[in-house]
């Protein structure tokens, strides 16, 4: 690559002493320390997600209440992967369960999700309206259409998949479903690579999403978009560097990982984060969802 890329080092400071200071956070939940578990502002305001993806809630869901349950069936892992992060709320697929690909009943599904008195769409970011199924009426009508479209390829998809092996074509694959973007096929390929590297490889394959891209904007302004993928891989590589010169000694993340512990799905993540973080710092926008602490 013979471009020069720009560095914006102060927002590159920040972003690693997010990702330090993010993480302590977390430490200190899990020790039962009571809130504030921080004294950036930002931070104490707004919440924000875990330096690491499989931390999170929504993920530990995956992990524990999906695909132990699908363990040698993988089409009906993949298909319940994929209702679940469409909805992206527990309680959502909770209230529905687990589905059979071949047996999915549209109607009853529709009828259960439009009877509670819950939300059933995550406030975590705005989920796509489907217009190109209008027909179908209501948002929770038009997913659920999506999704009785989706098990009808179930089959072919698992089968390509299996027969690759390969993180890119898994993506490839999964972003050729209807309905399916770049970001939720991304999603969907990271849960699926829990289950196995062989599907999935988040160490090697990596998908910029729209909130990573502003992330990366604000580090490397004129050379976050074209060069994405690259940008990332230059994050995890470096990150020995910042984490020595920036981090204390007794960094709850230095004692856990040691001074490389970000992969590509964690730059990713944070880089979205951080998005929303320096948005807030120079009053350009804030995170959707508030703390409800008051200290």
């Amino acid at each position: 690559m013979n471009d020069i890329i720009e560095i914006n080092m102060v927002n590159l400071r920040f972003f690693w002493n997010y990702v330090d200071e993010r993480y302590l956070i977390l430490h200190k939940r899990k020790q039962g320390h009571l809130p504030p578990w921080t004294e950036d502002s930002i931070l104490r305001k707004y919440k924000f997600t875990n330096v690491f993806r499989r931390d999170d809630p929504g993920t530990q869901f995956v992990l524990n209440k999906i695909i132990p349950f699908y363990t040698e069936d993988i089409q009906n892992l993949l298909f319940n992967i994929i209702l679940y992060r469409l909805f992206n709320k527990i309680e959502t697929y909770e209230l529905i369960g687990g589905q059979n690909h071949k047996k999915f009943d549209k109607l009853e599904i529709r009828h259960a999700l439009e009877e509670t008195r819950h939300p059933v769409f995550t406030n975590a970011f705005i989920v796509s309206p489907y217009n190109f199924l209008k027909e179908e009426g209501t948002k929770i009508a038009r997913v659920v259409k999506l999704l009785e479209l989706i098990a009808k390829d179930i089959p072919i998809v698992t089968e390509k998949i299996i027969r690759n092996r390969a993180s890119e074509v898994t993506y490839s694959v999964l972003k050729s479903l209807p309905g399916i973007g770049e970001f939720l096929a991304y999603q969907i390929c990271v849960d699926l690579g829990y289950y196995s590297h062989e599907f999935y490889d988040e160490n090697k394959h990596v998908v910029a999403g729209k909130g990573a891209l502003n992330g990366l904007n604000f580090l490397f302004p004129n050379s976050f978009k074209r060069h994405s993928t690259y940008l990332i891989k230059f994050l995890v590589d470096t990150q020995s560097y910042w984490l020595r010169r920036l981090s204390q000694s007794n960094s709850p993340l230095i004692r856990d990982y040691g001074y490389k512990p970000l992969n590509l799905m964690a730059v990713e993540n944070c880089l979205c984060e951080i998005s929303k973080y320096l948005k807030a710092l120079y009053g350009l926008g804030r995170p959707r969802v508030r703390y409800k602490i008051k200290y």
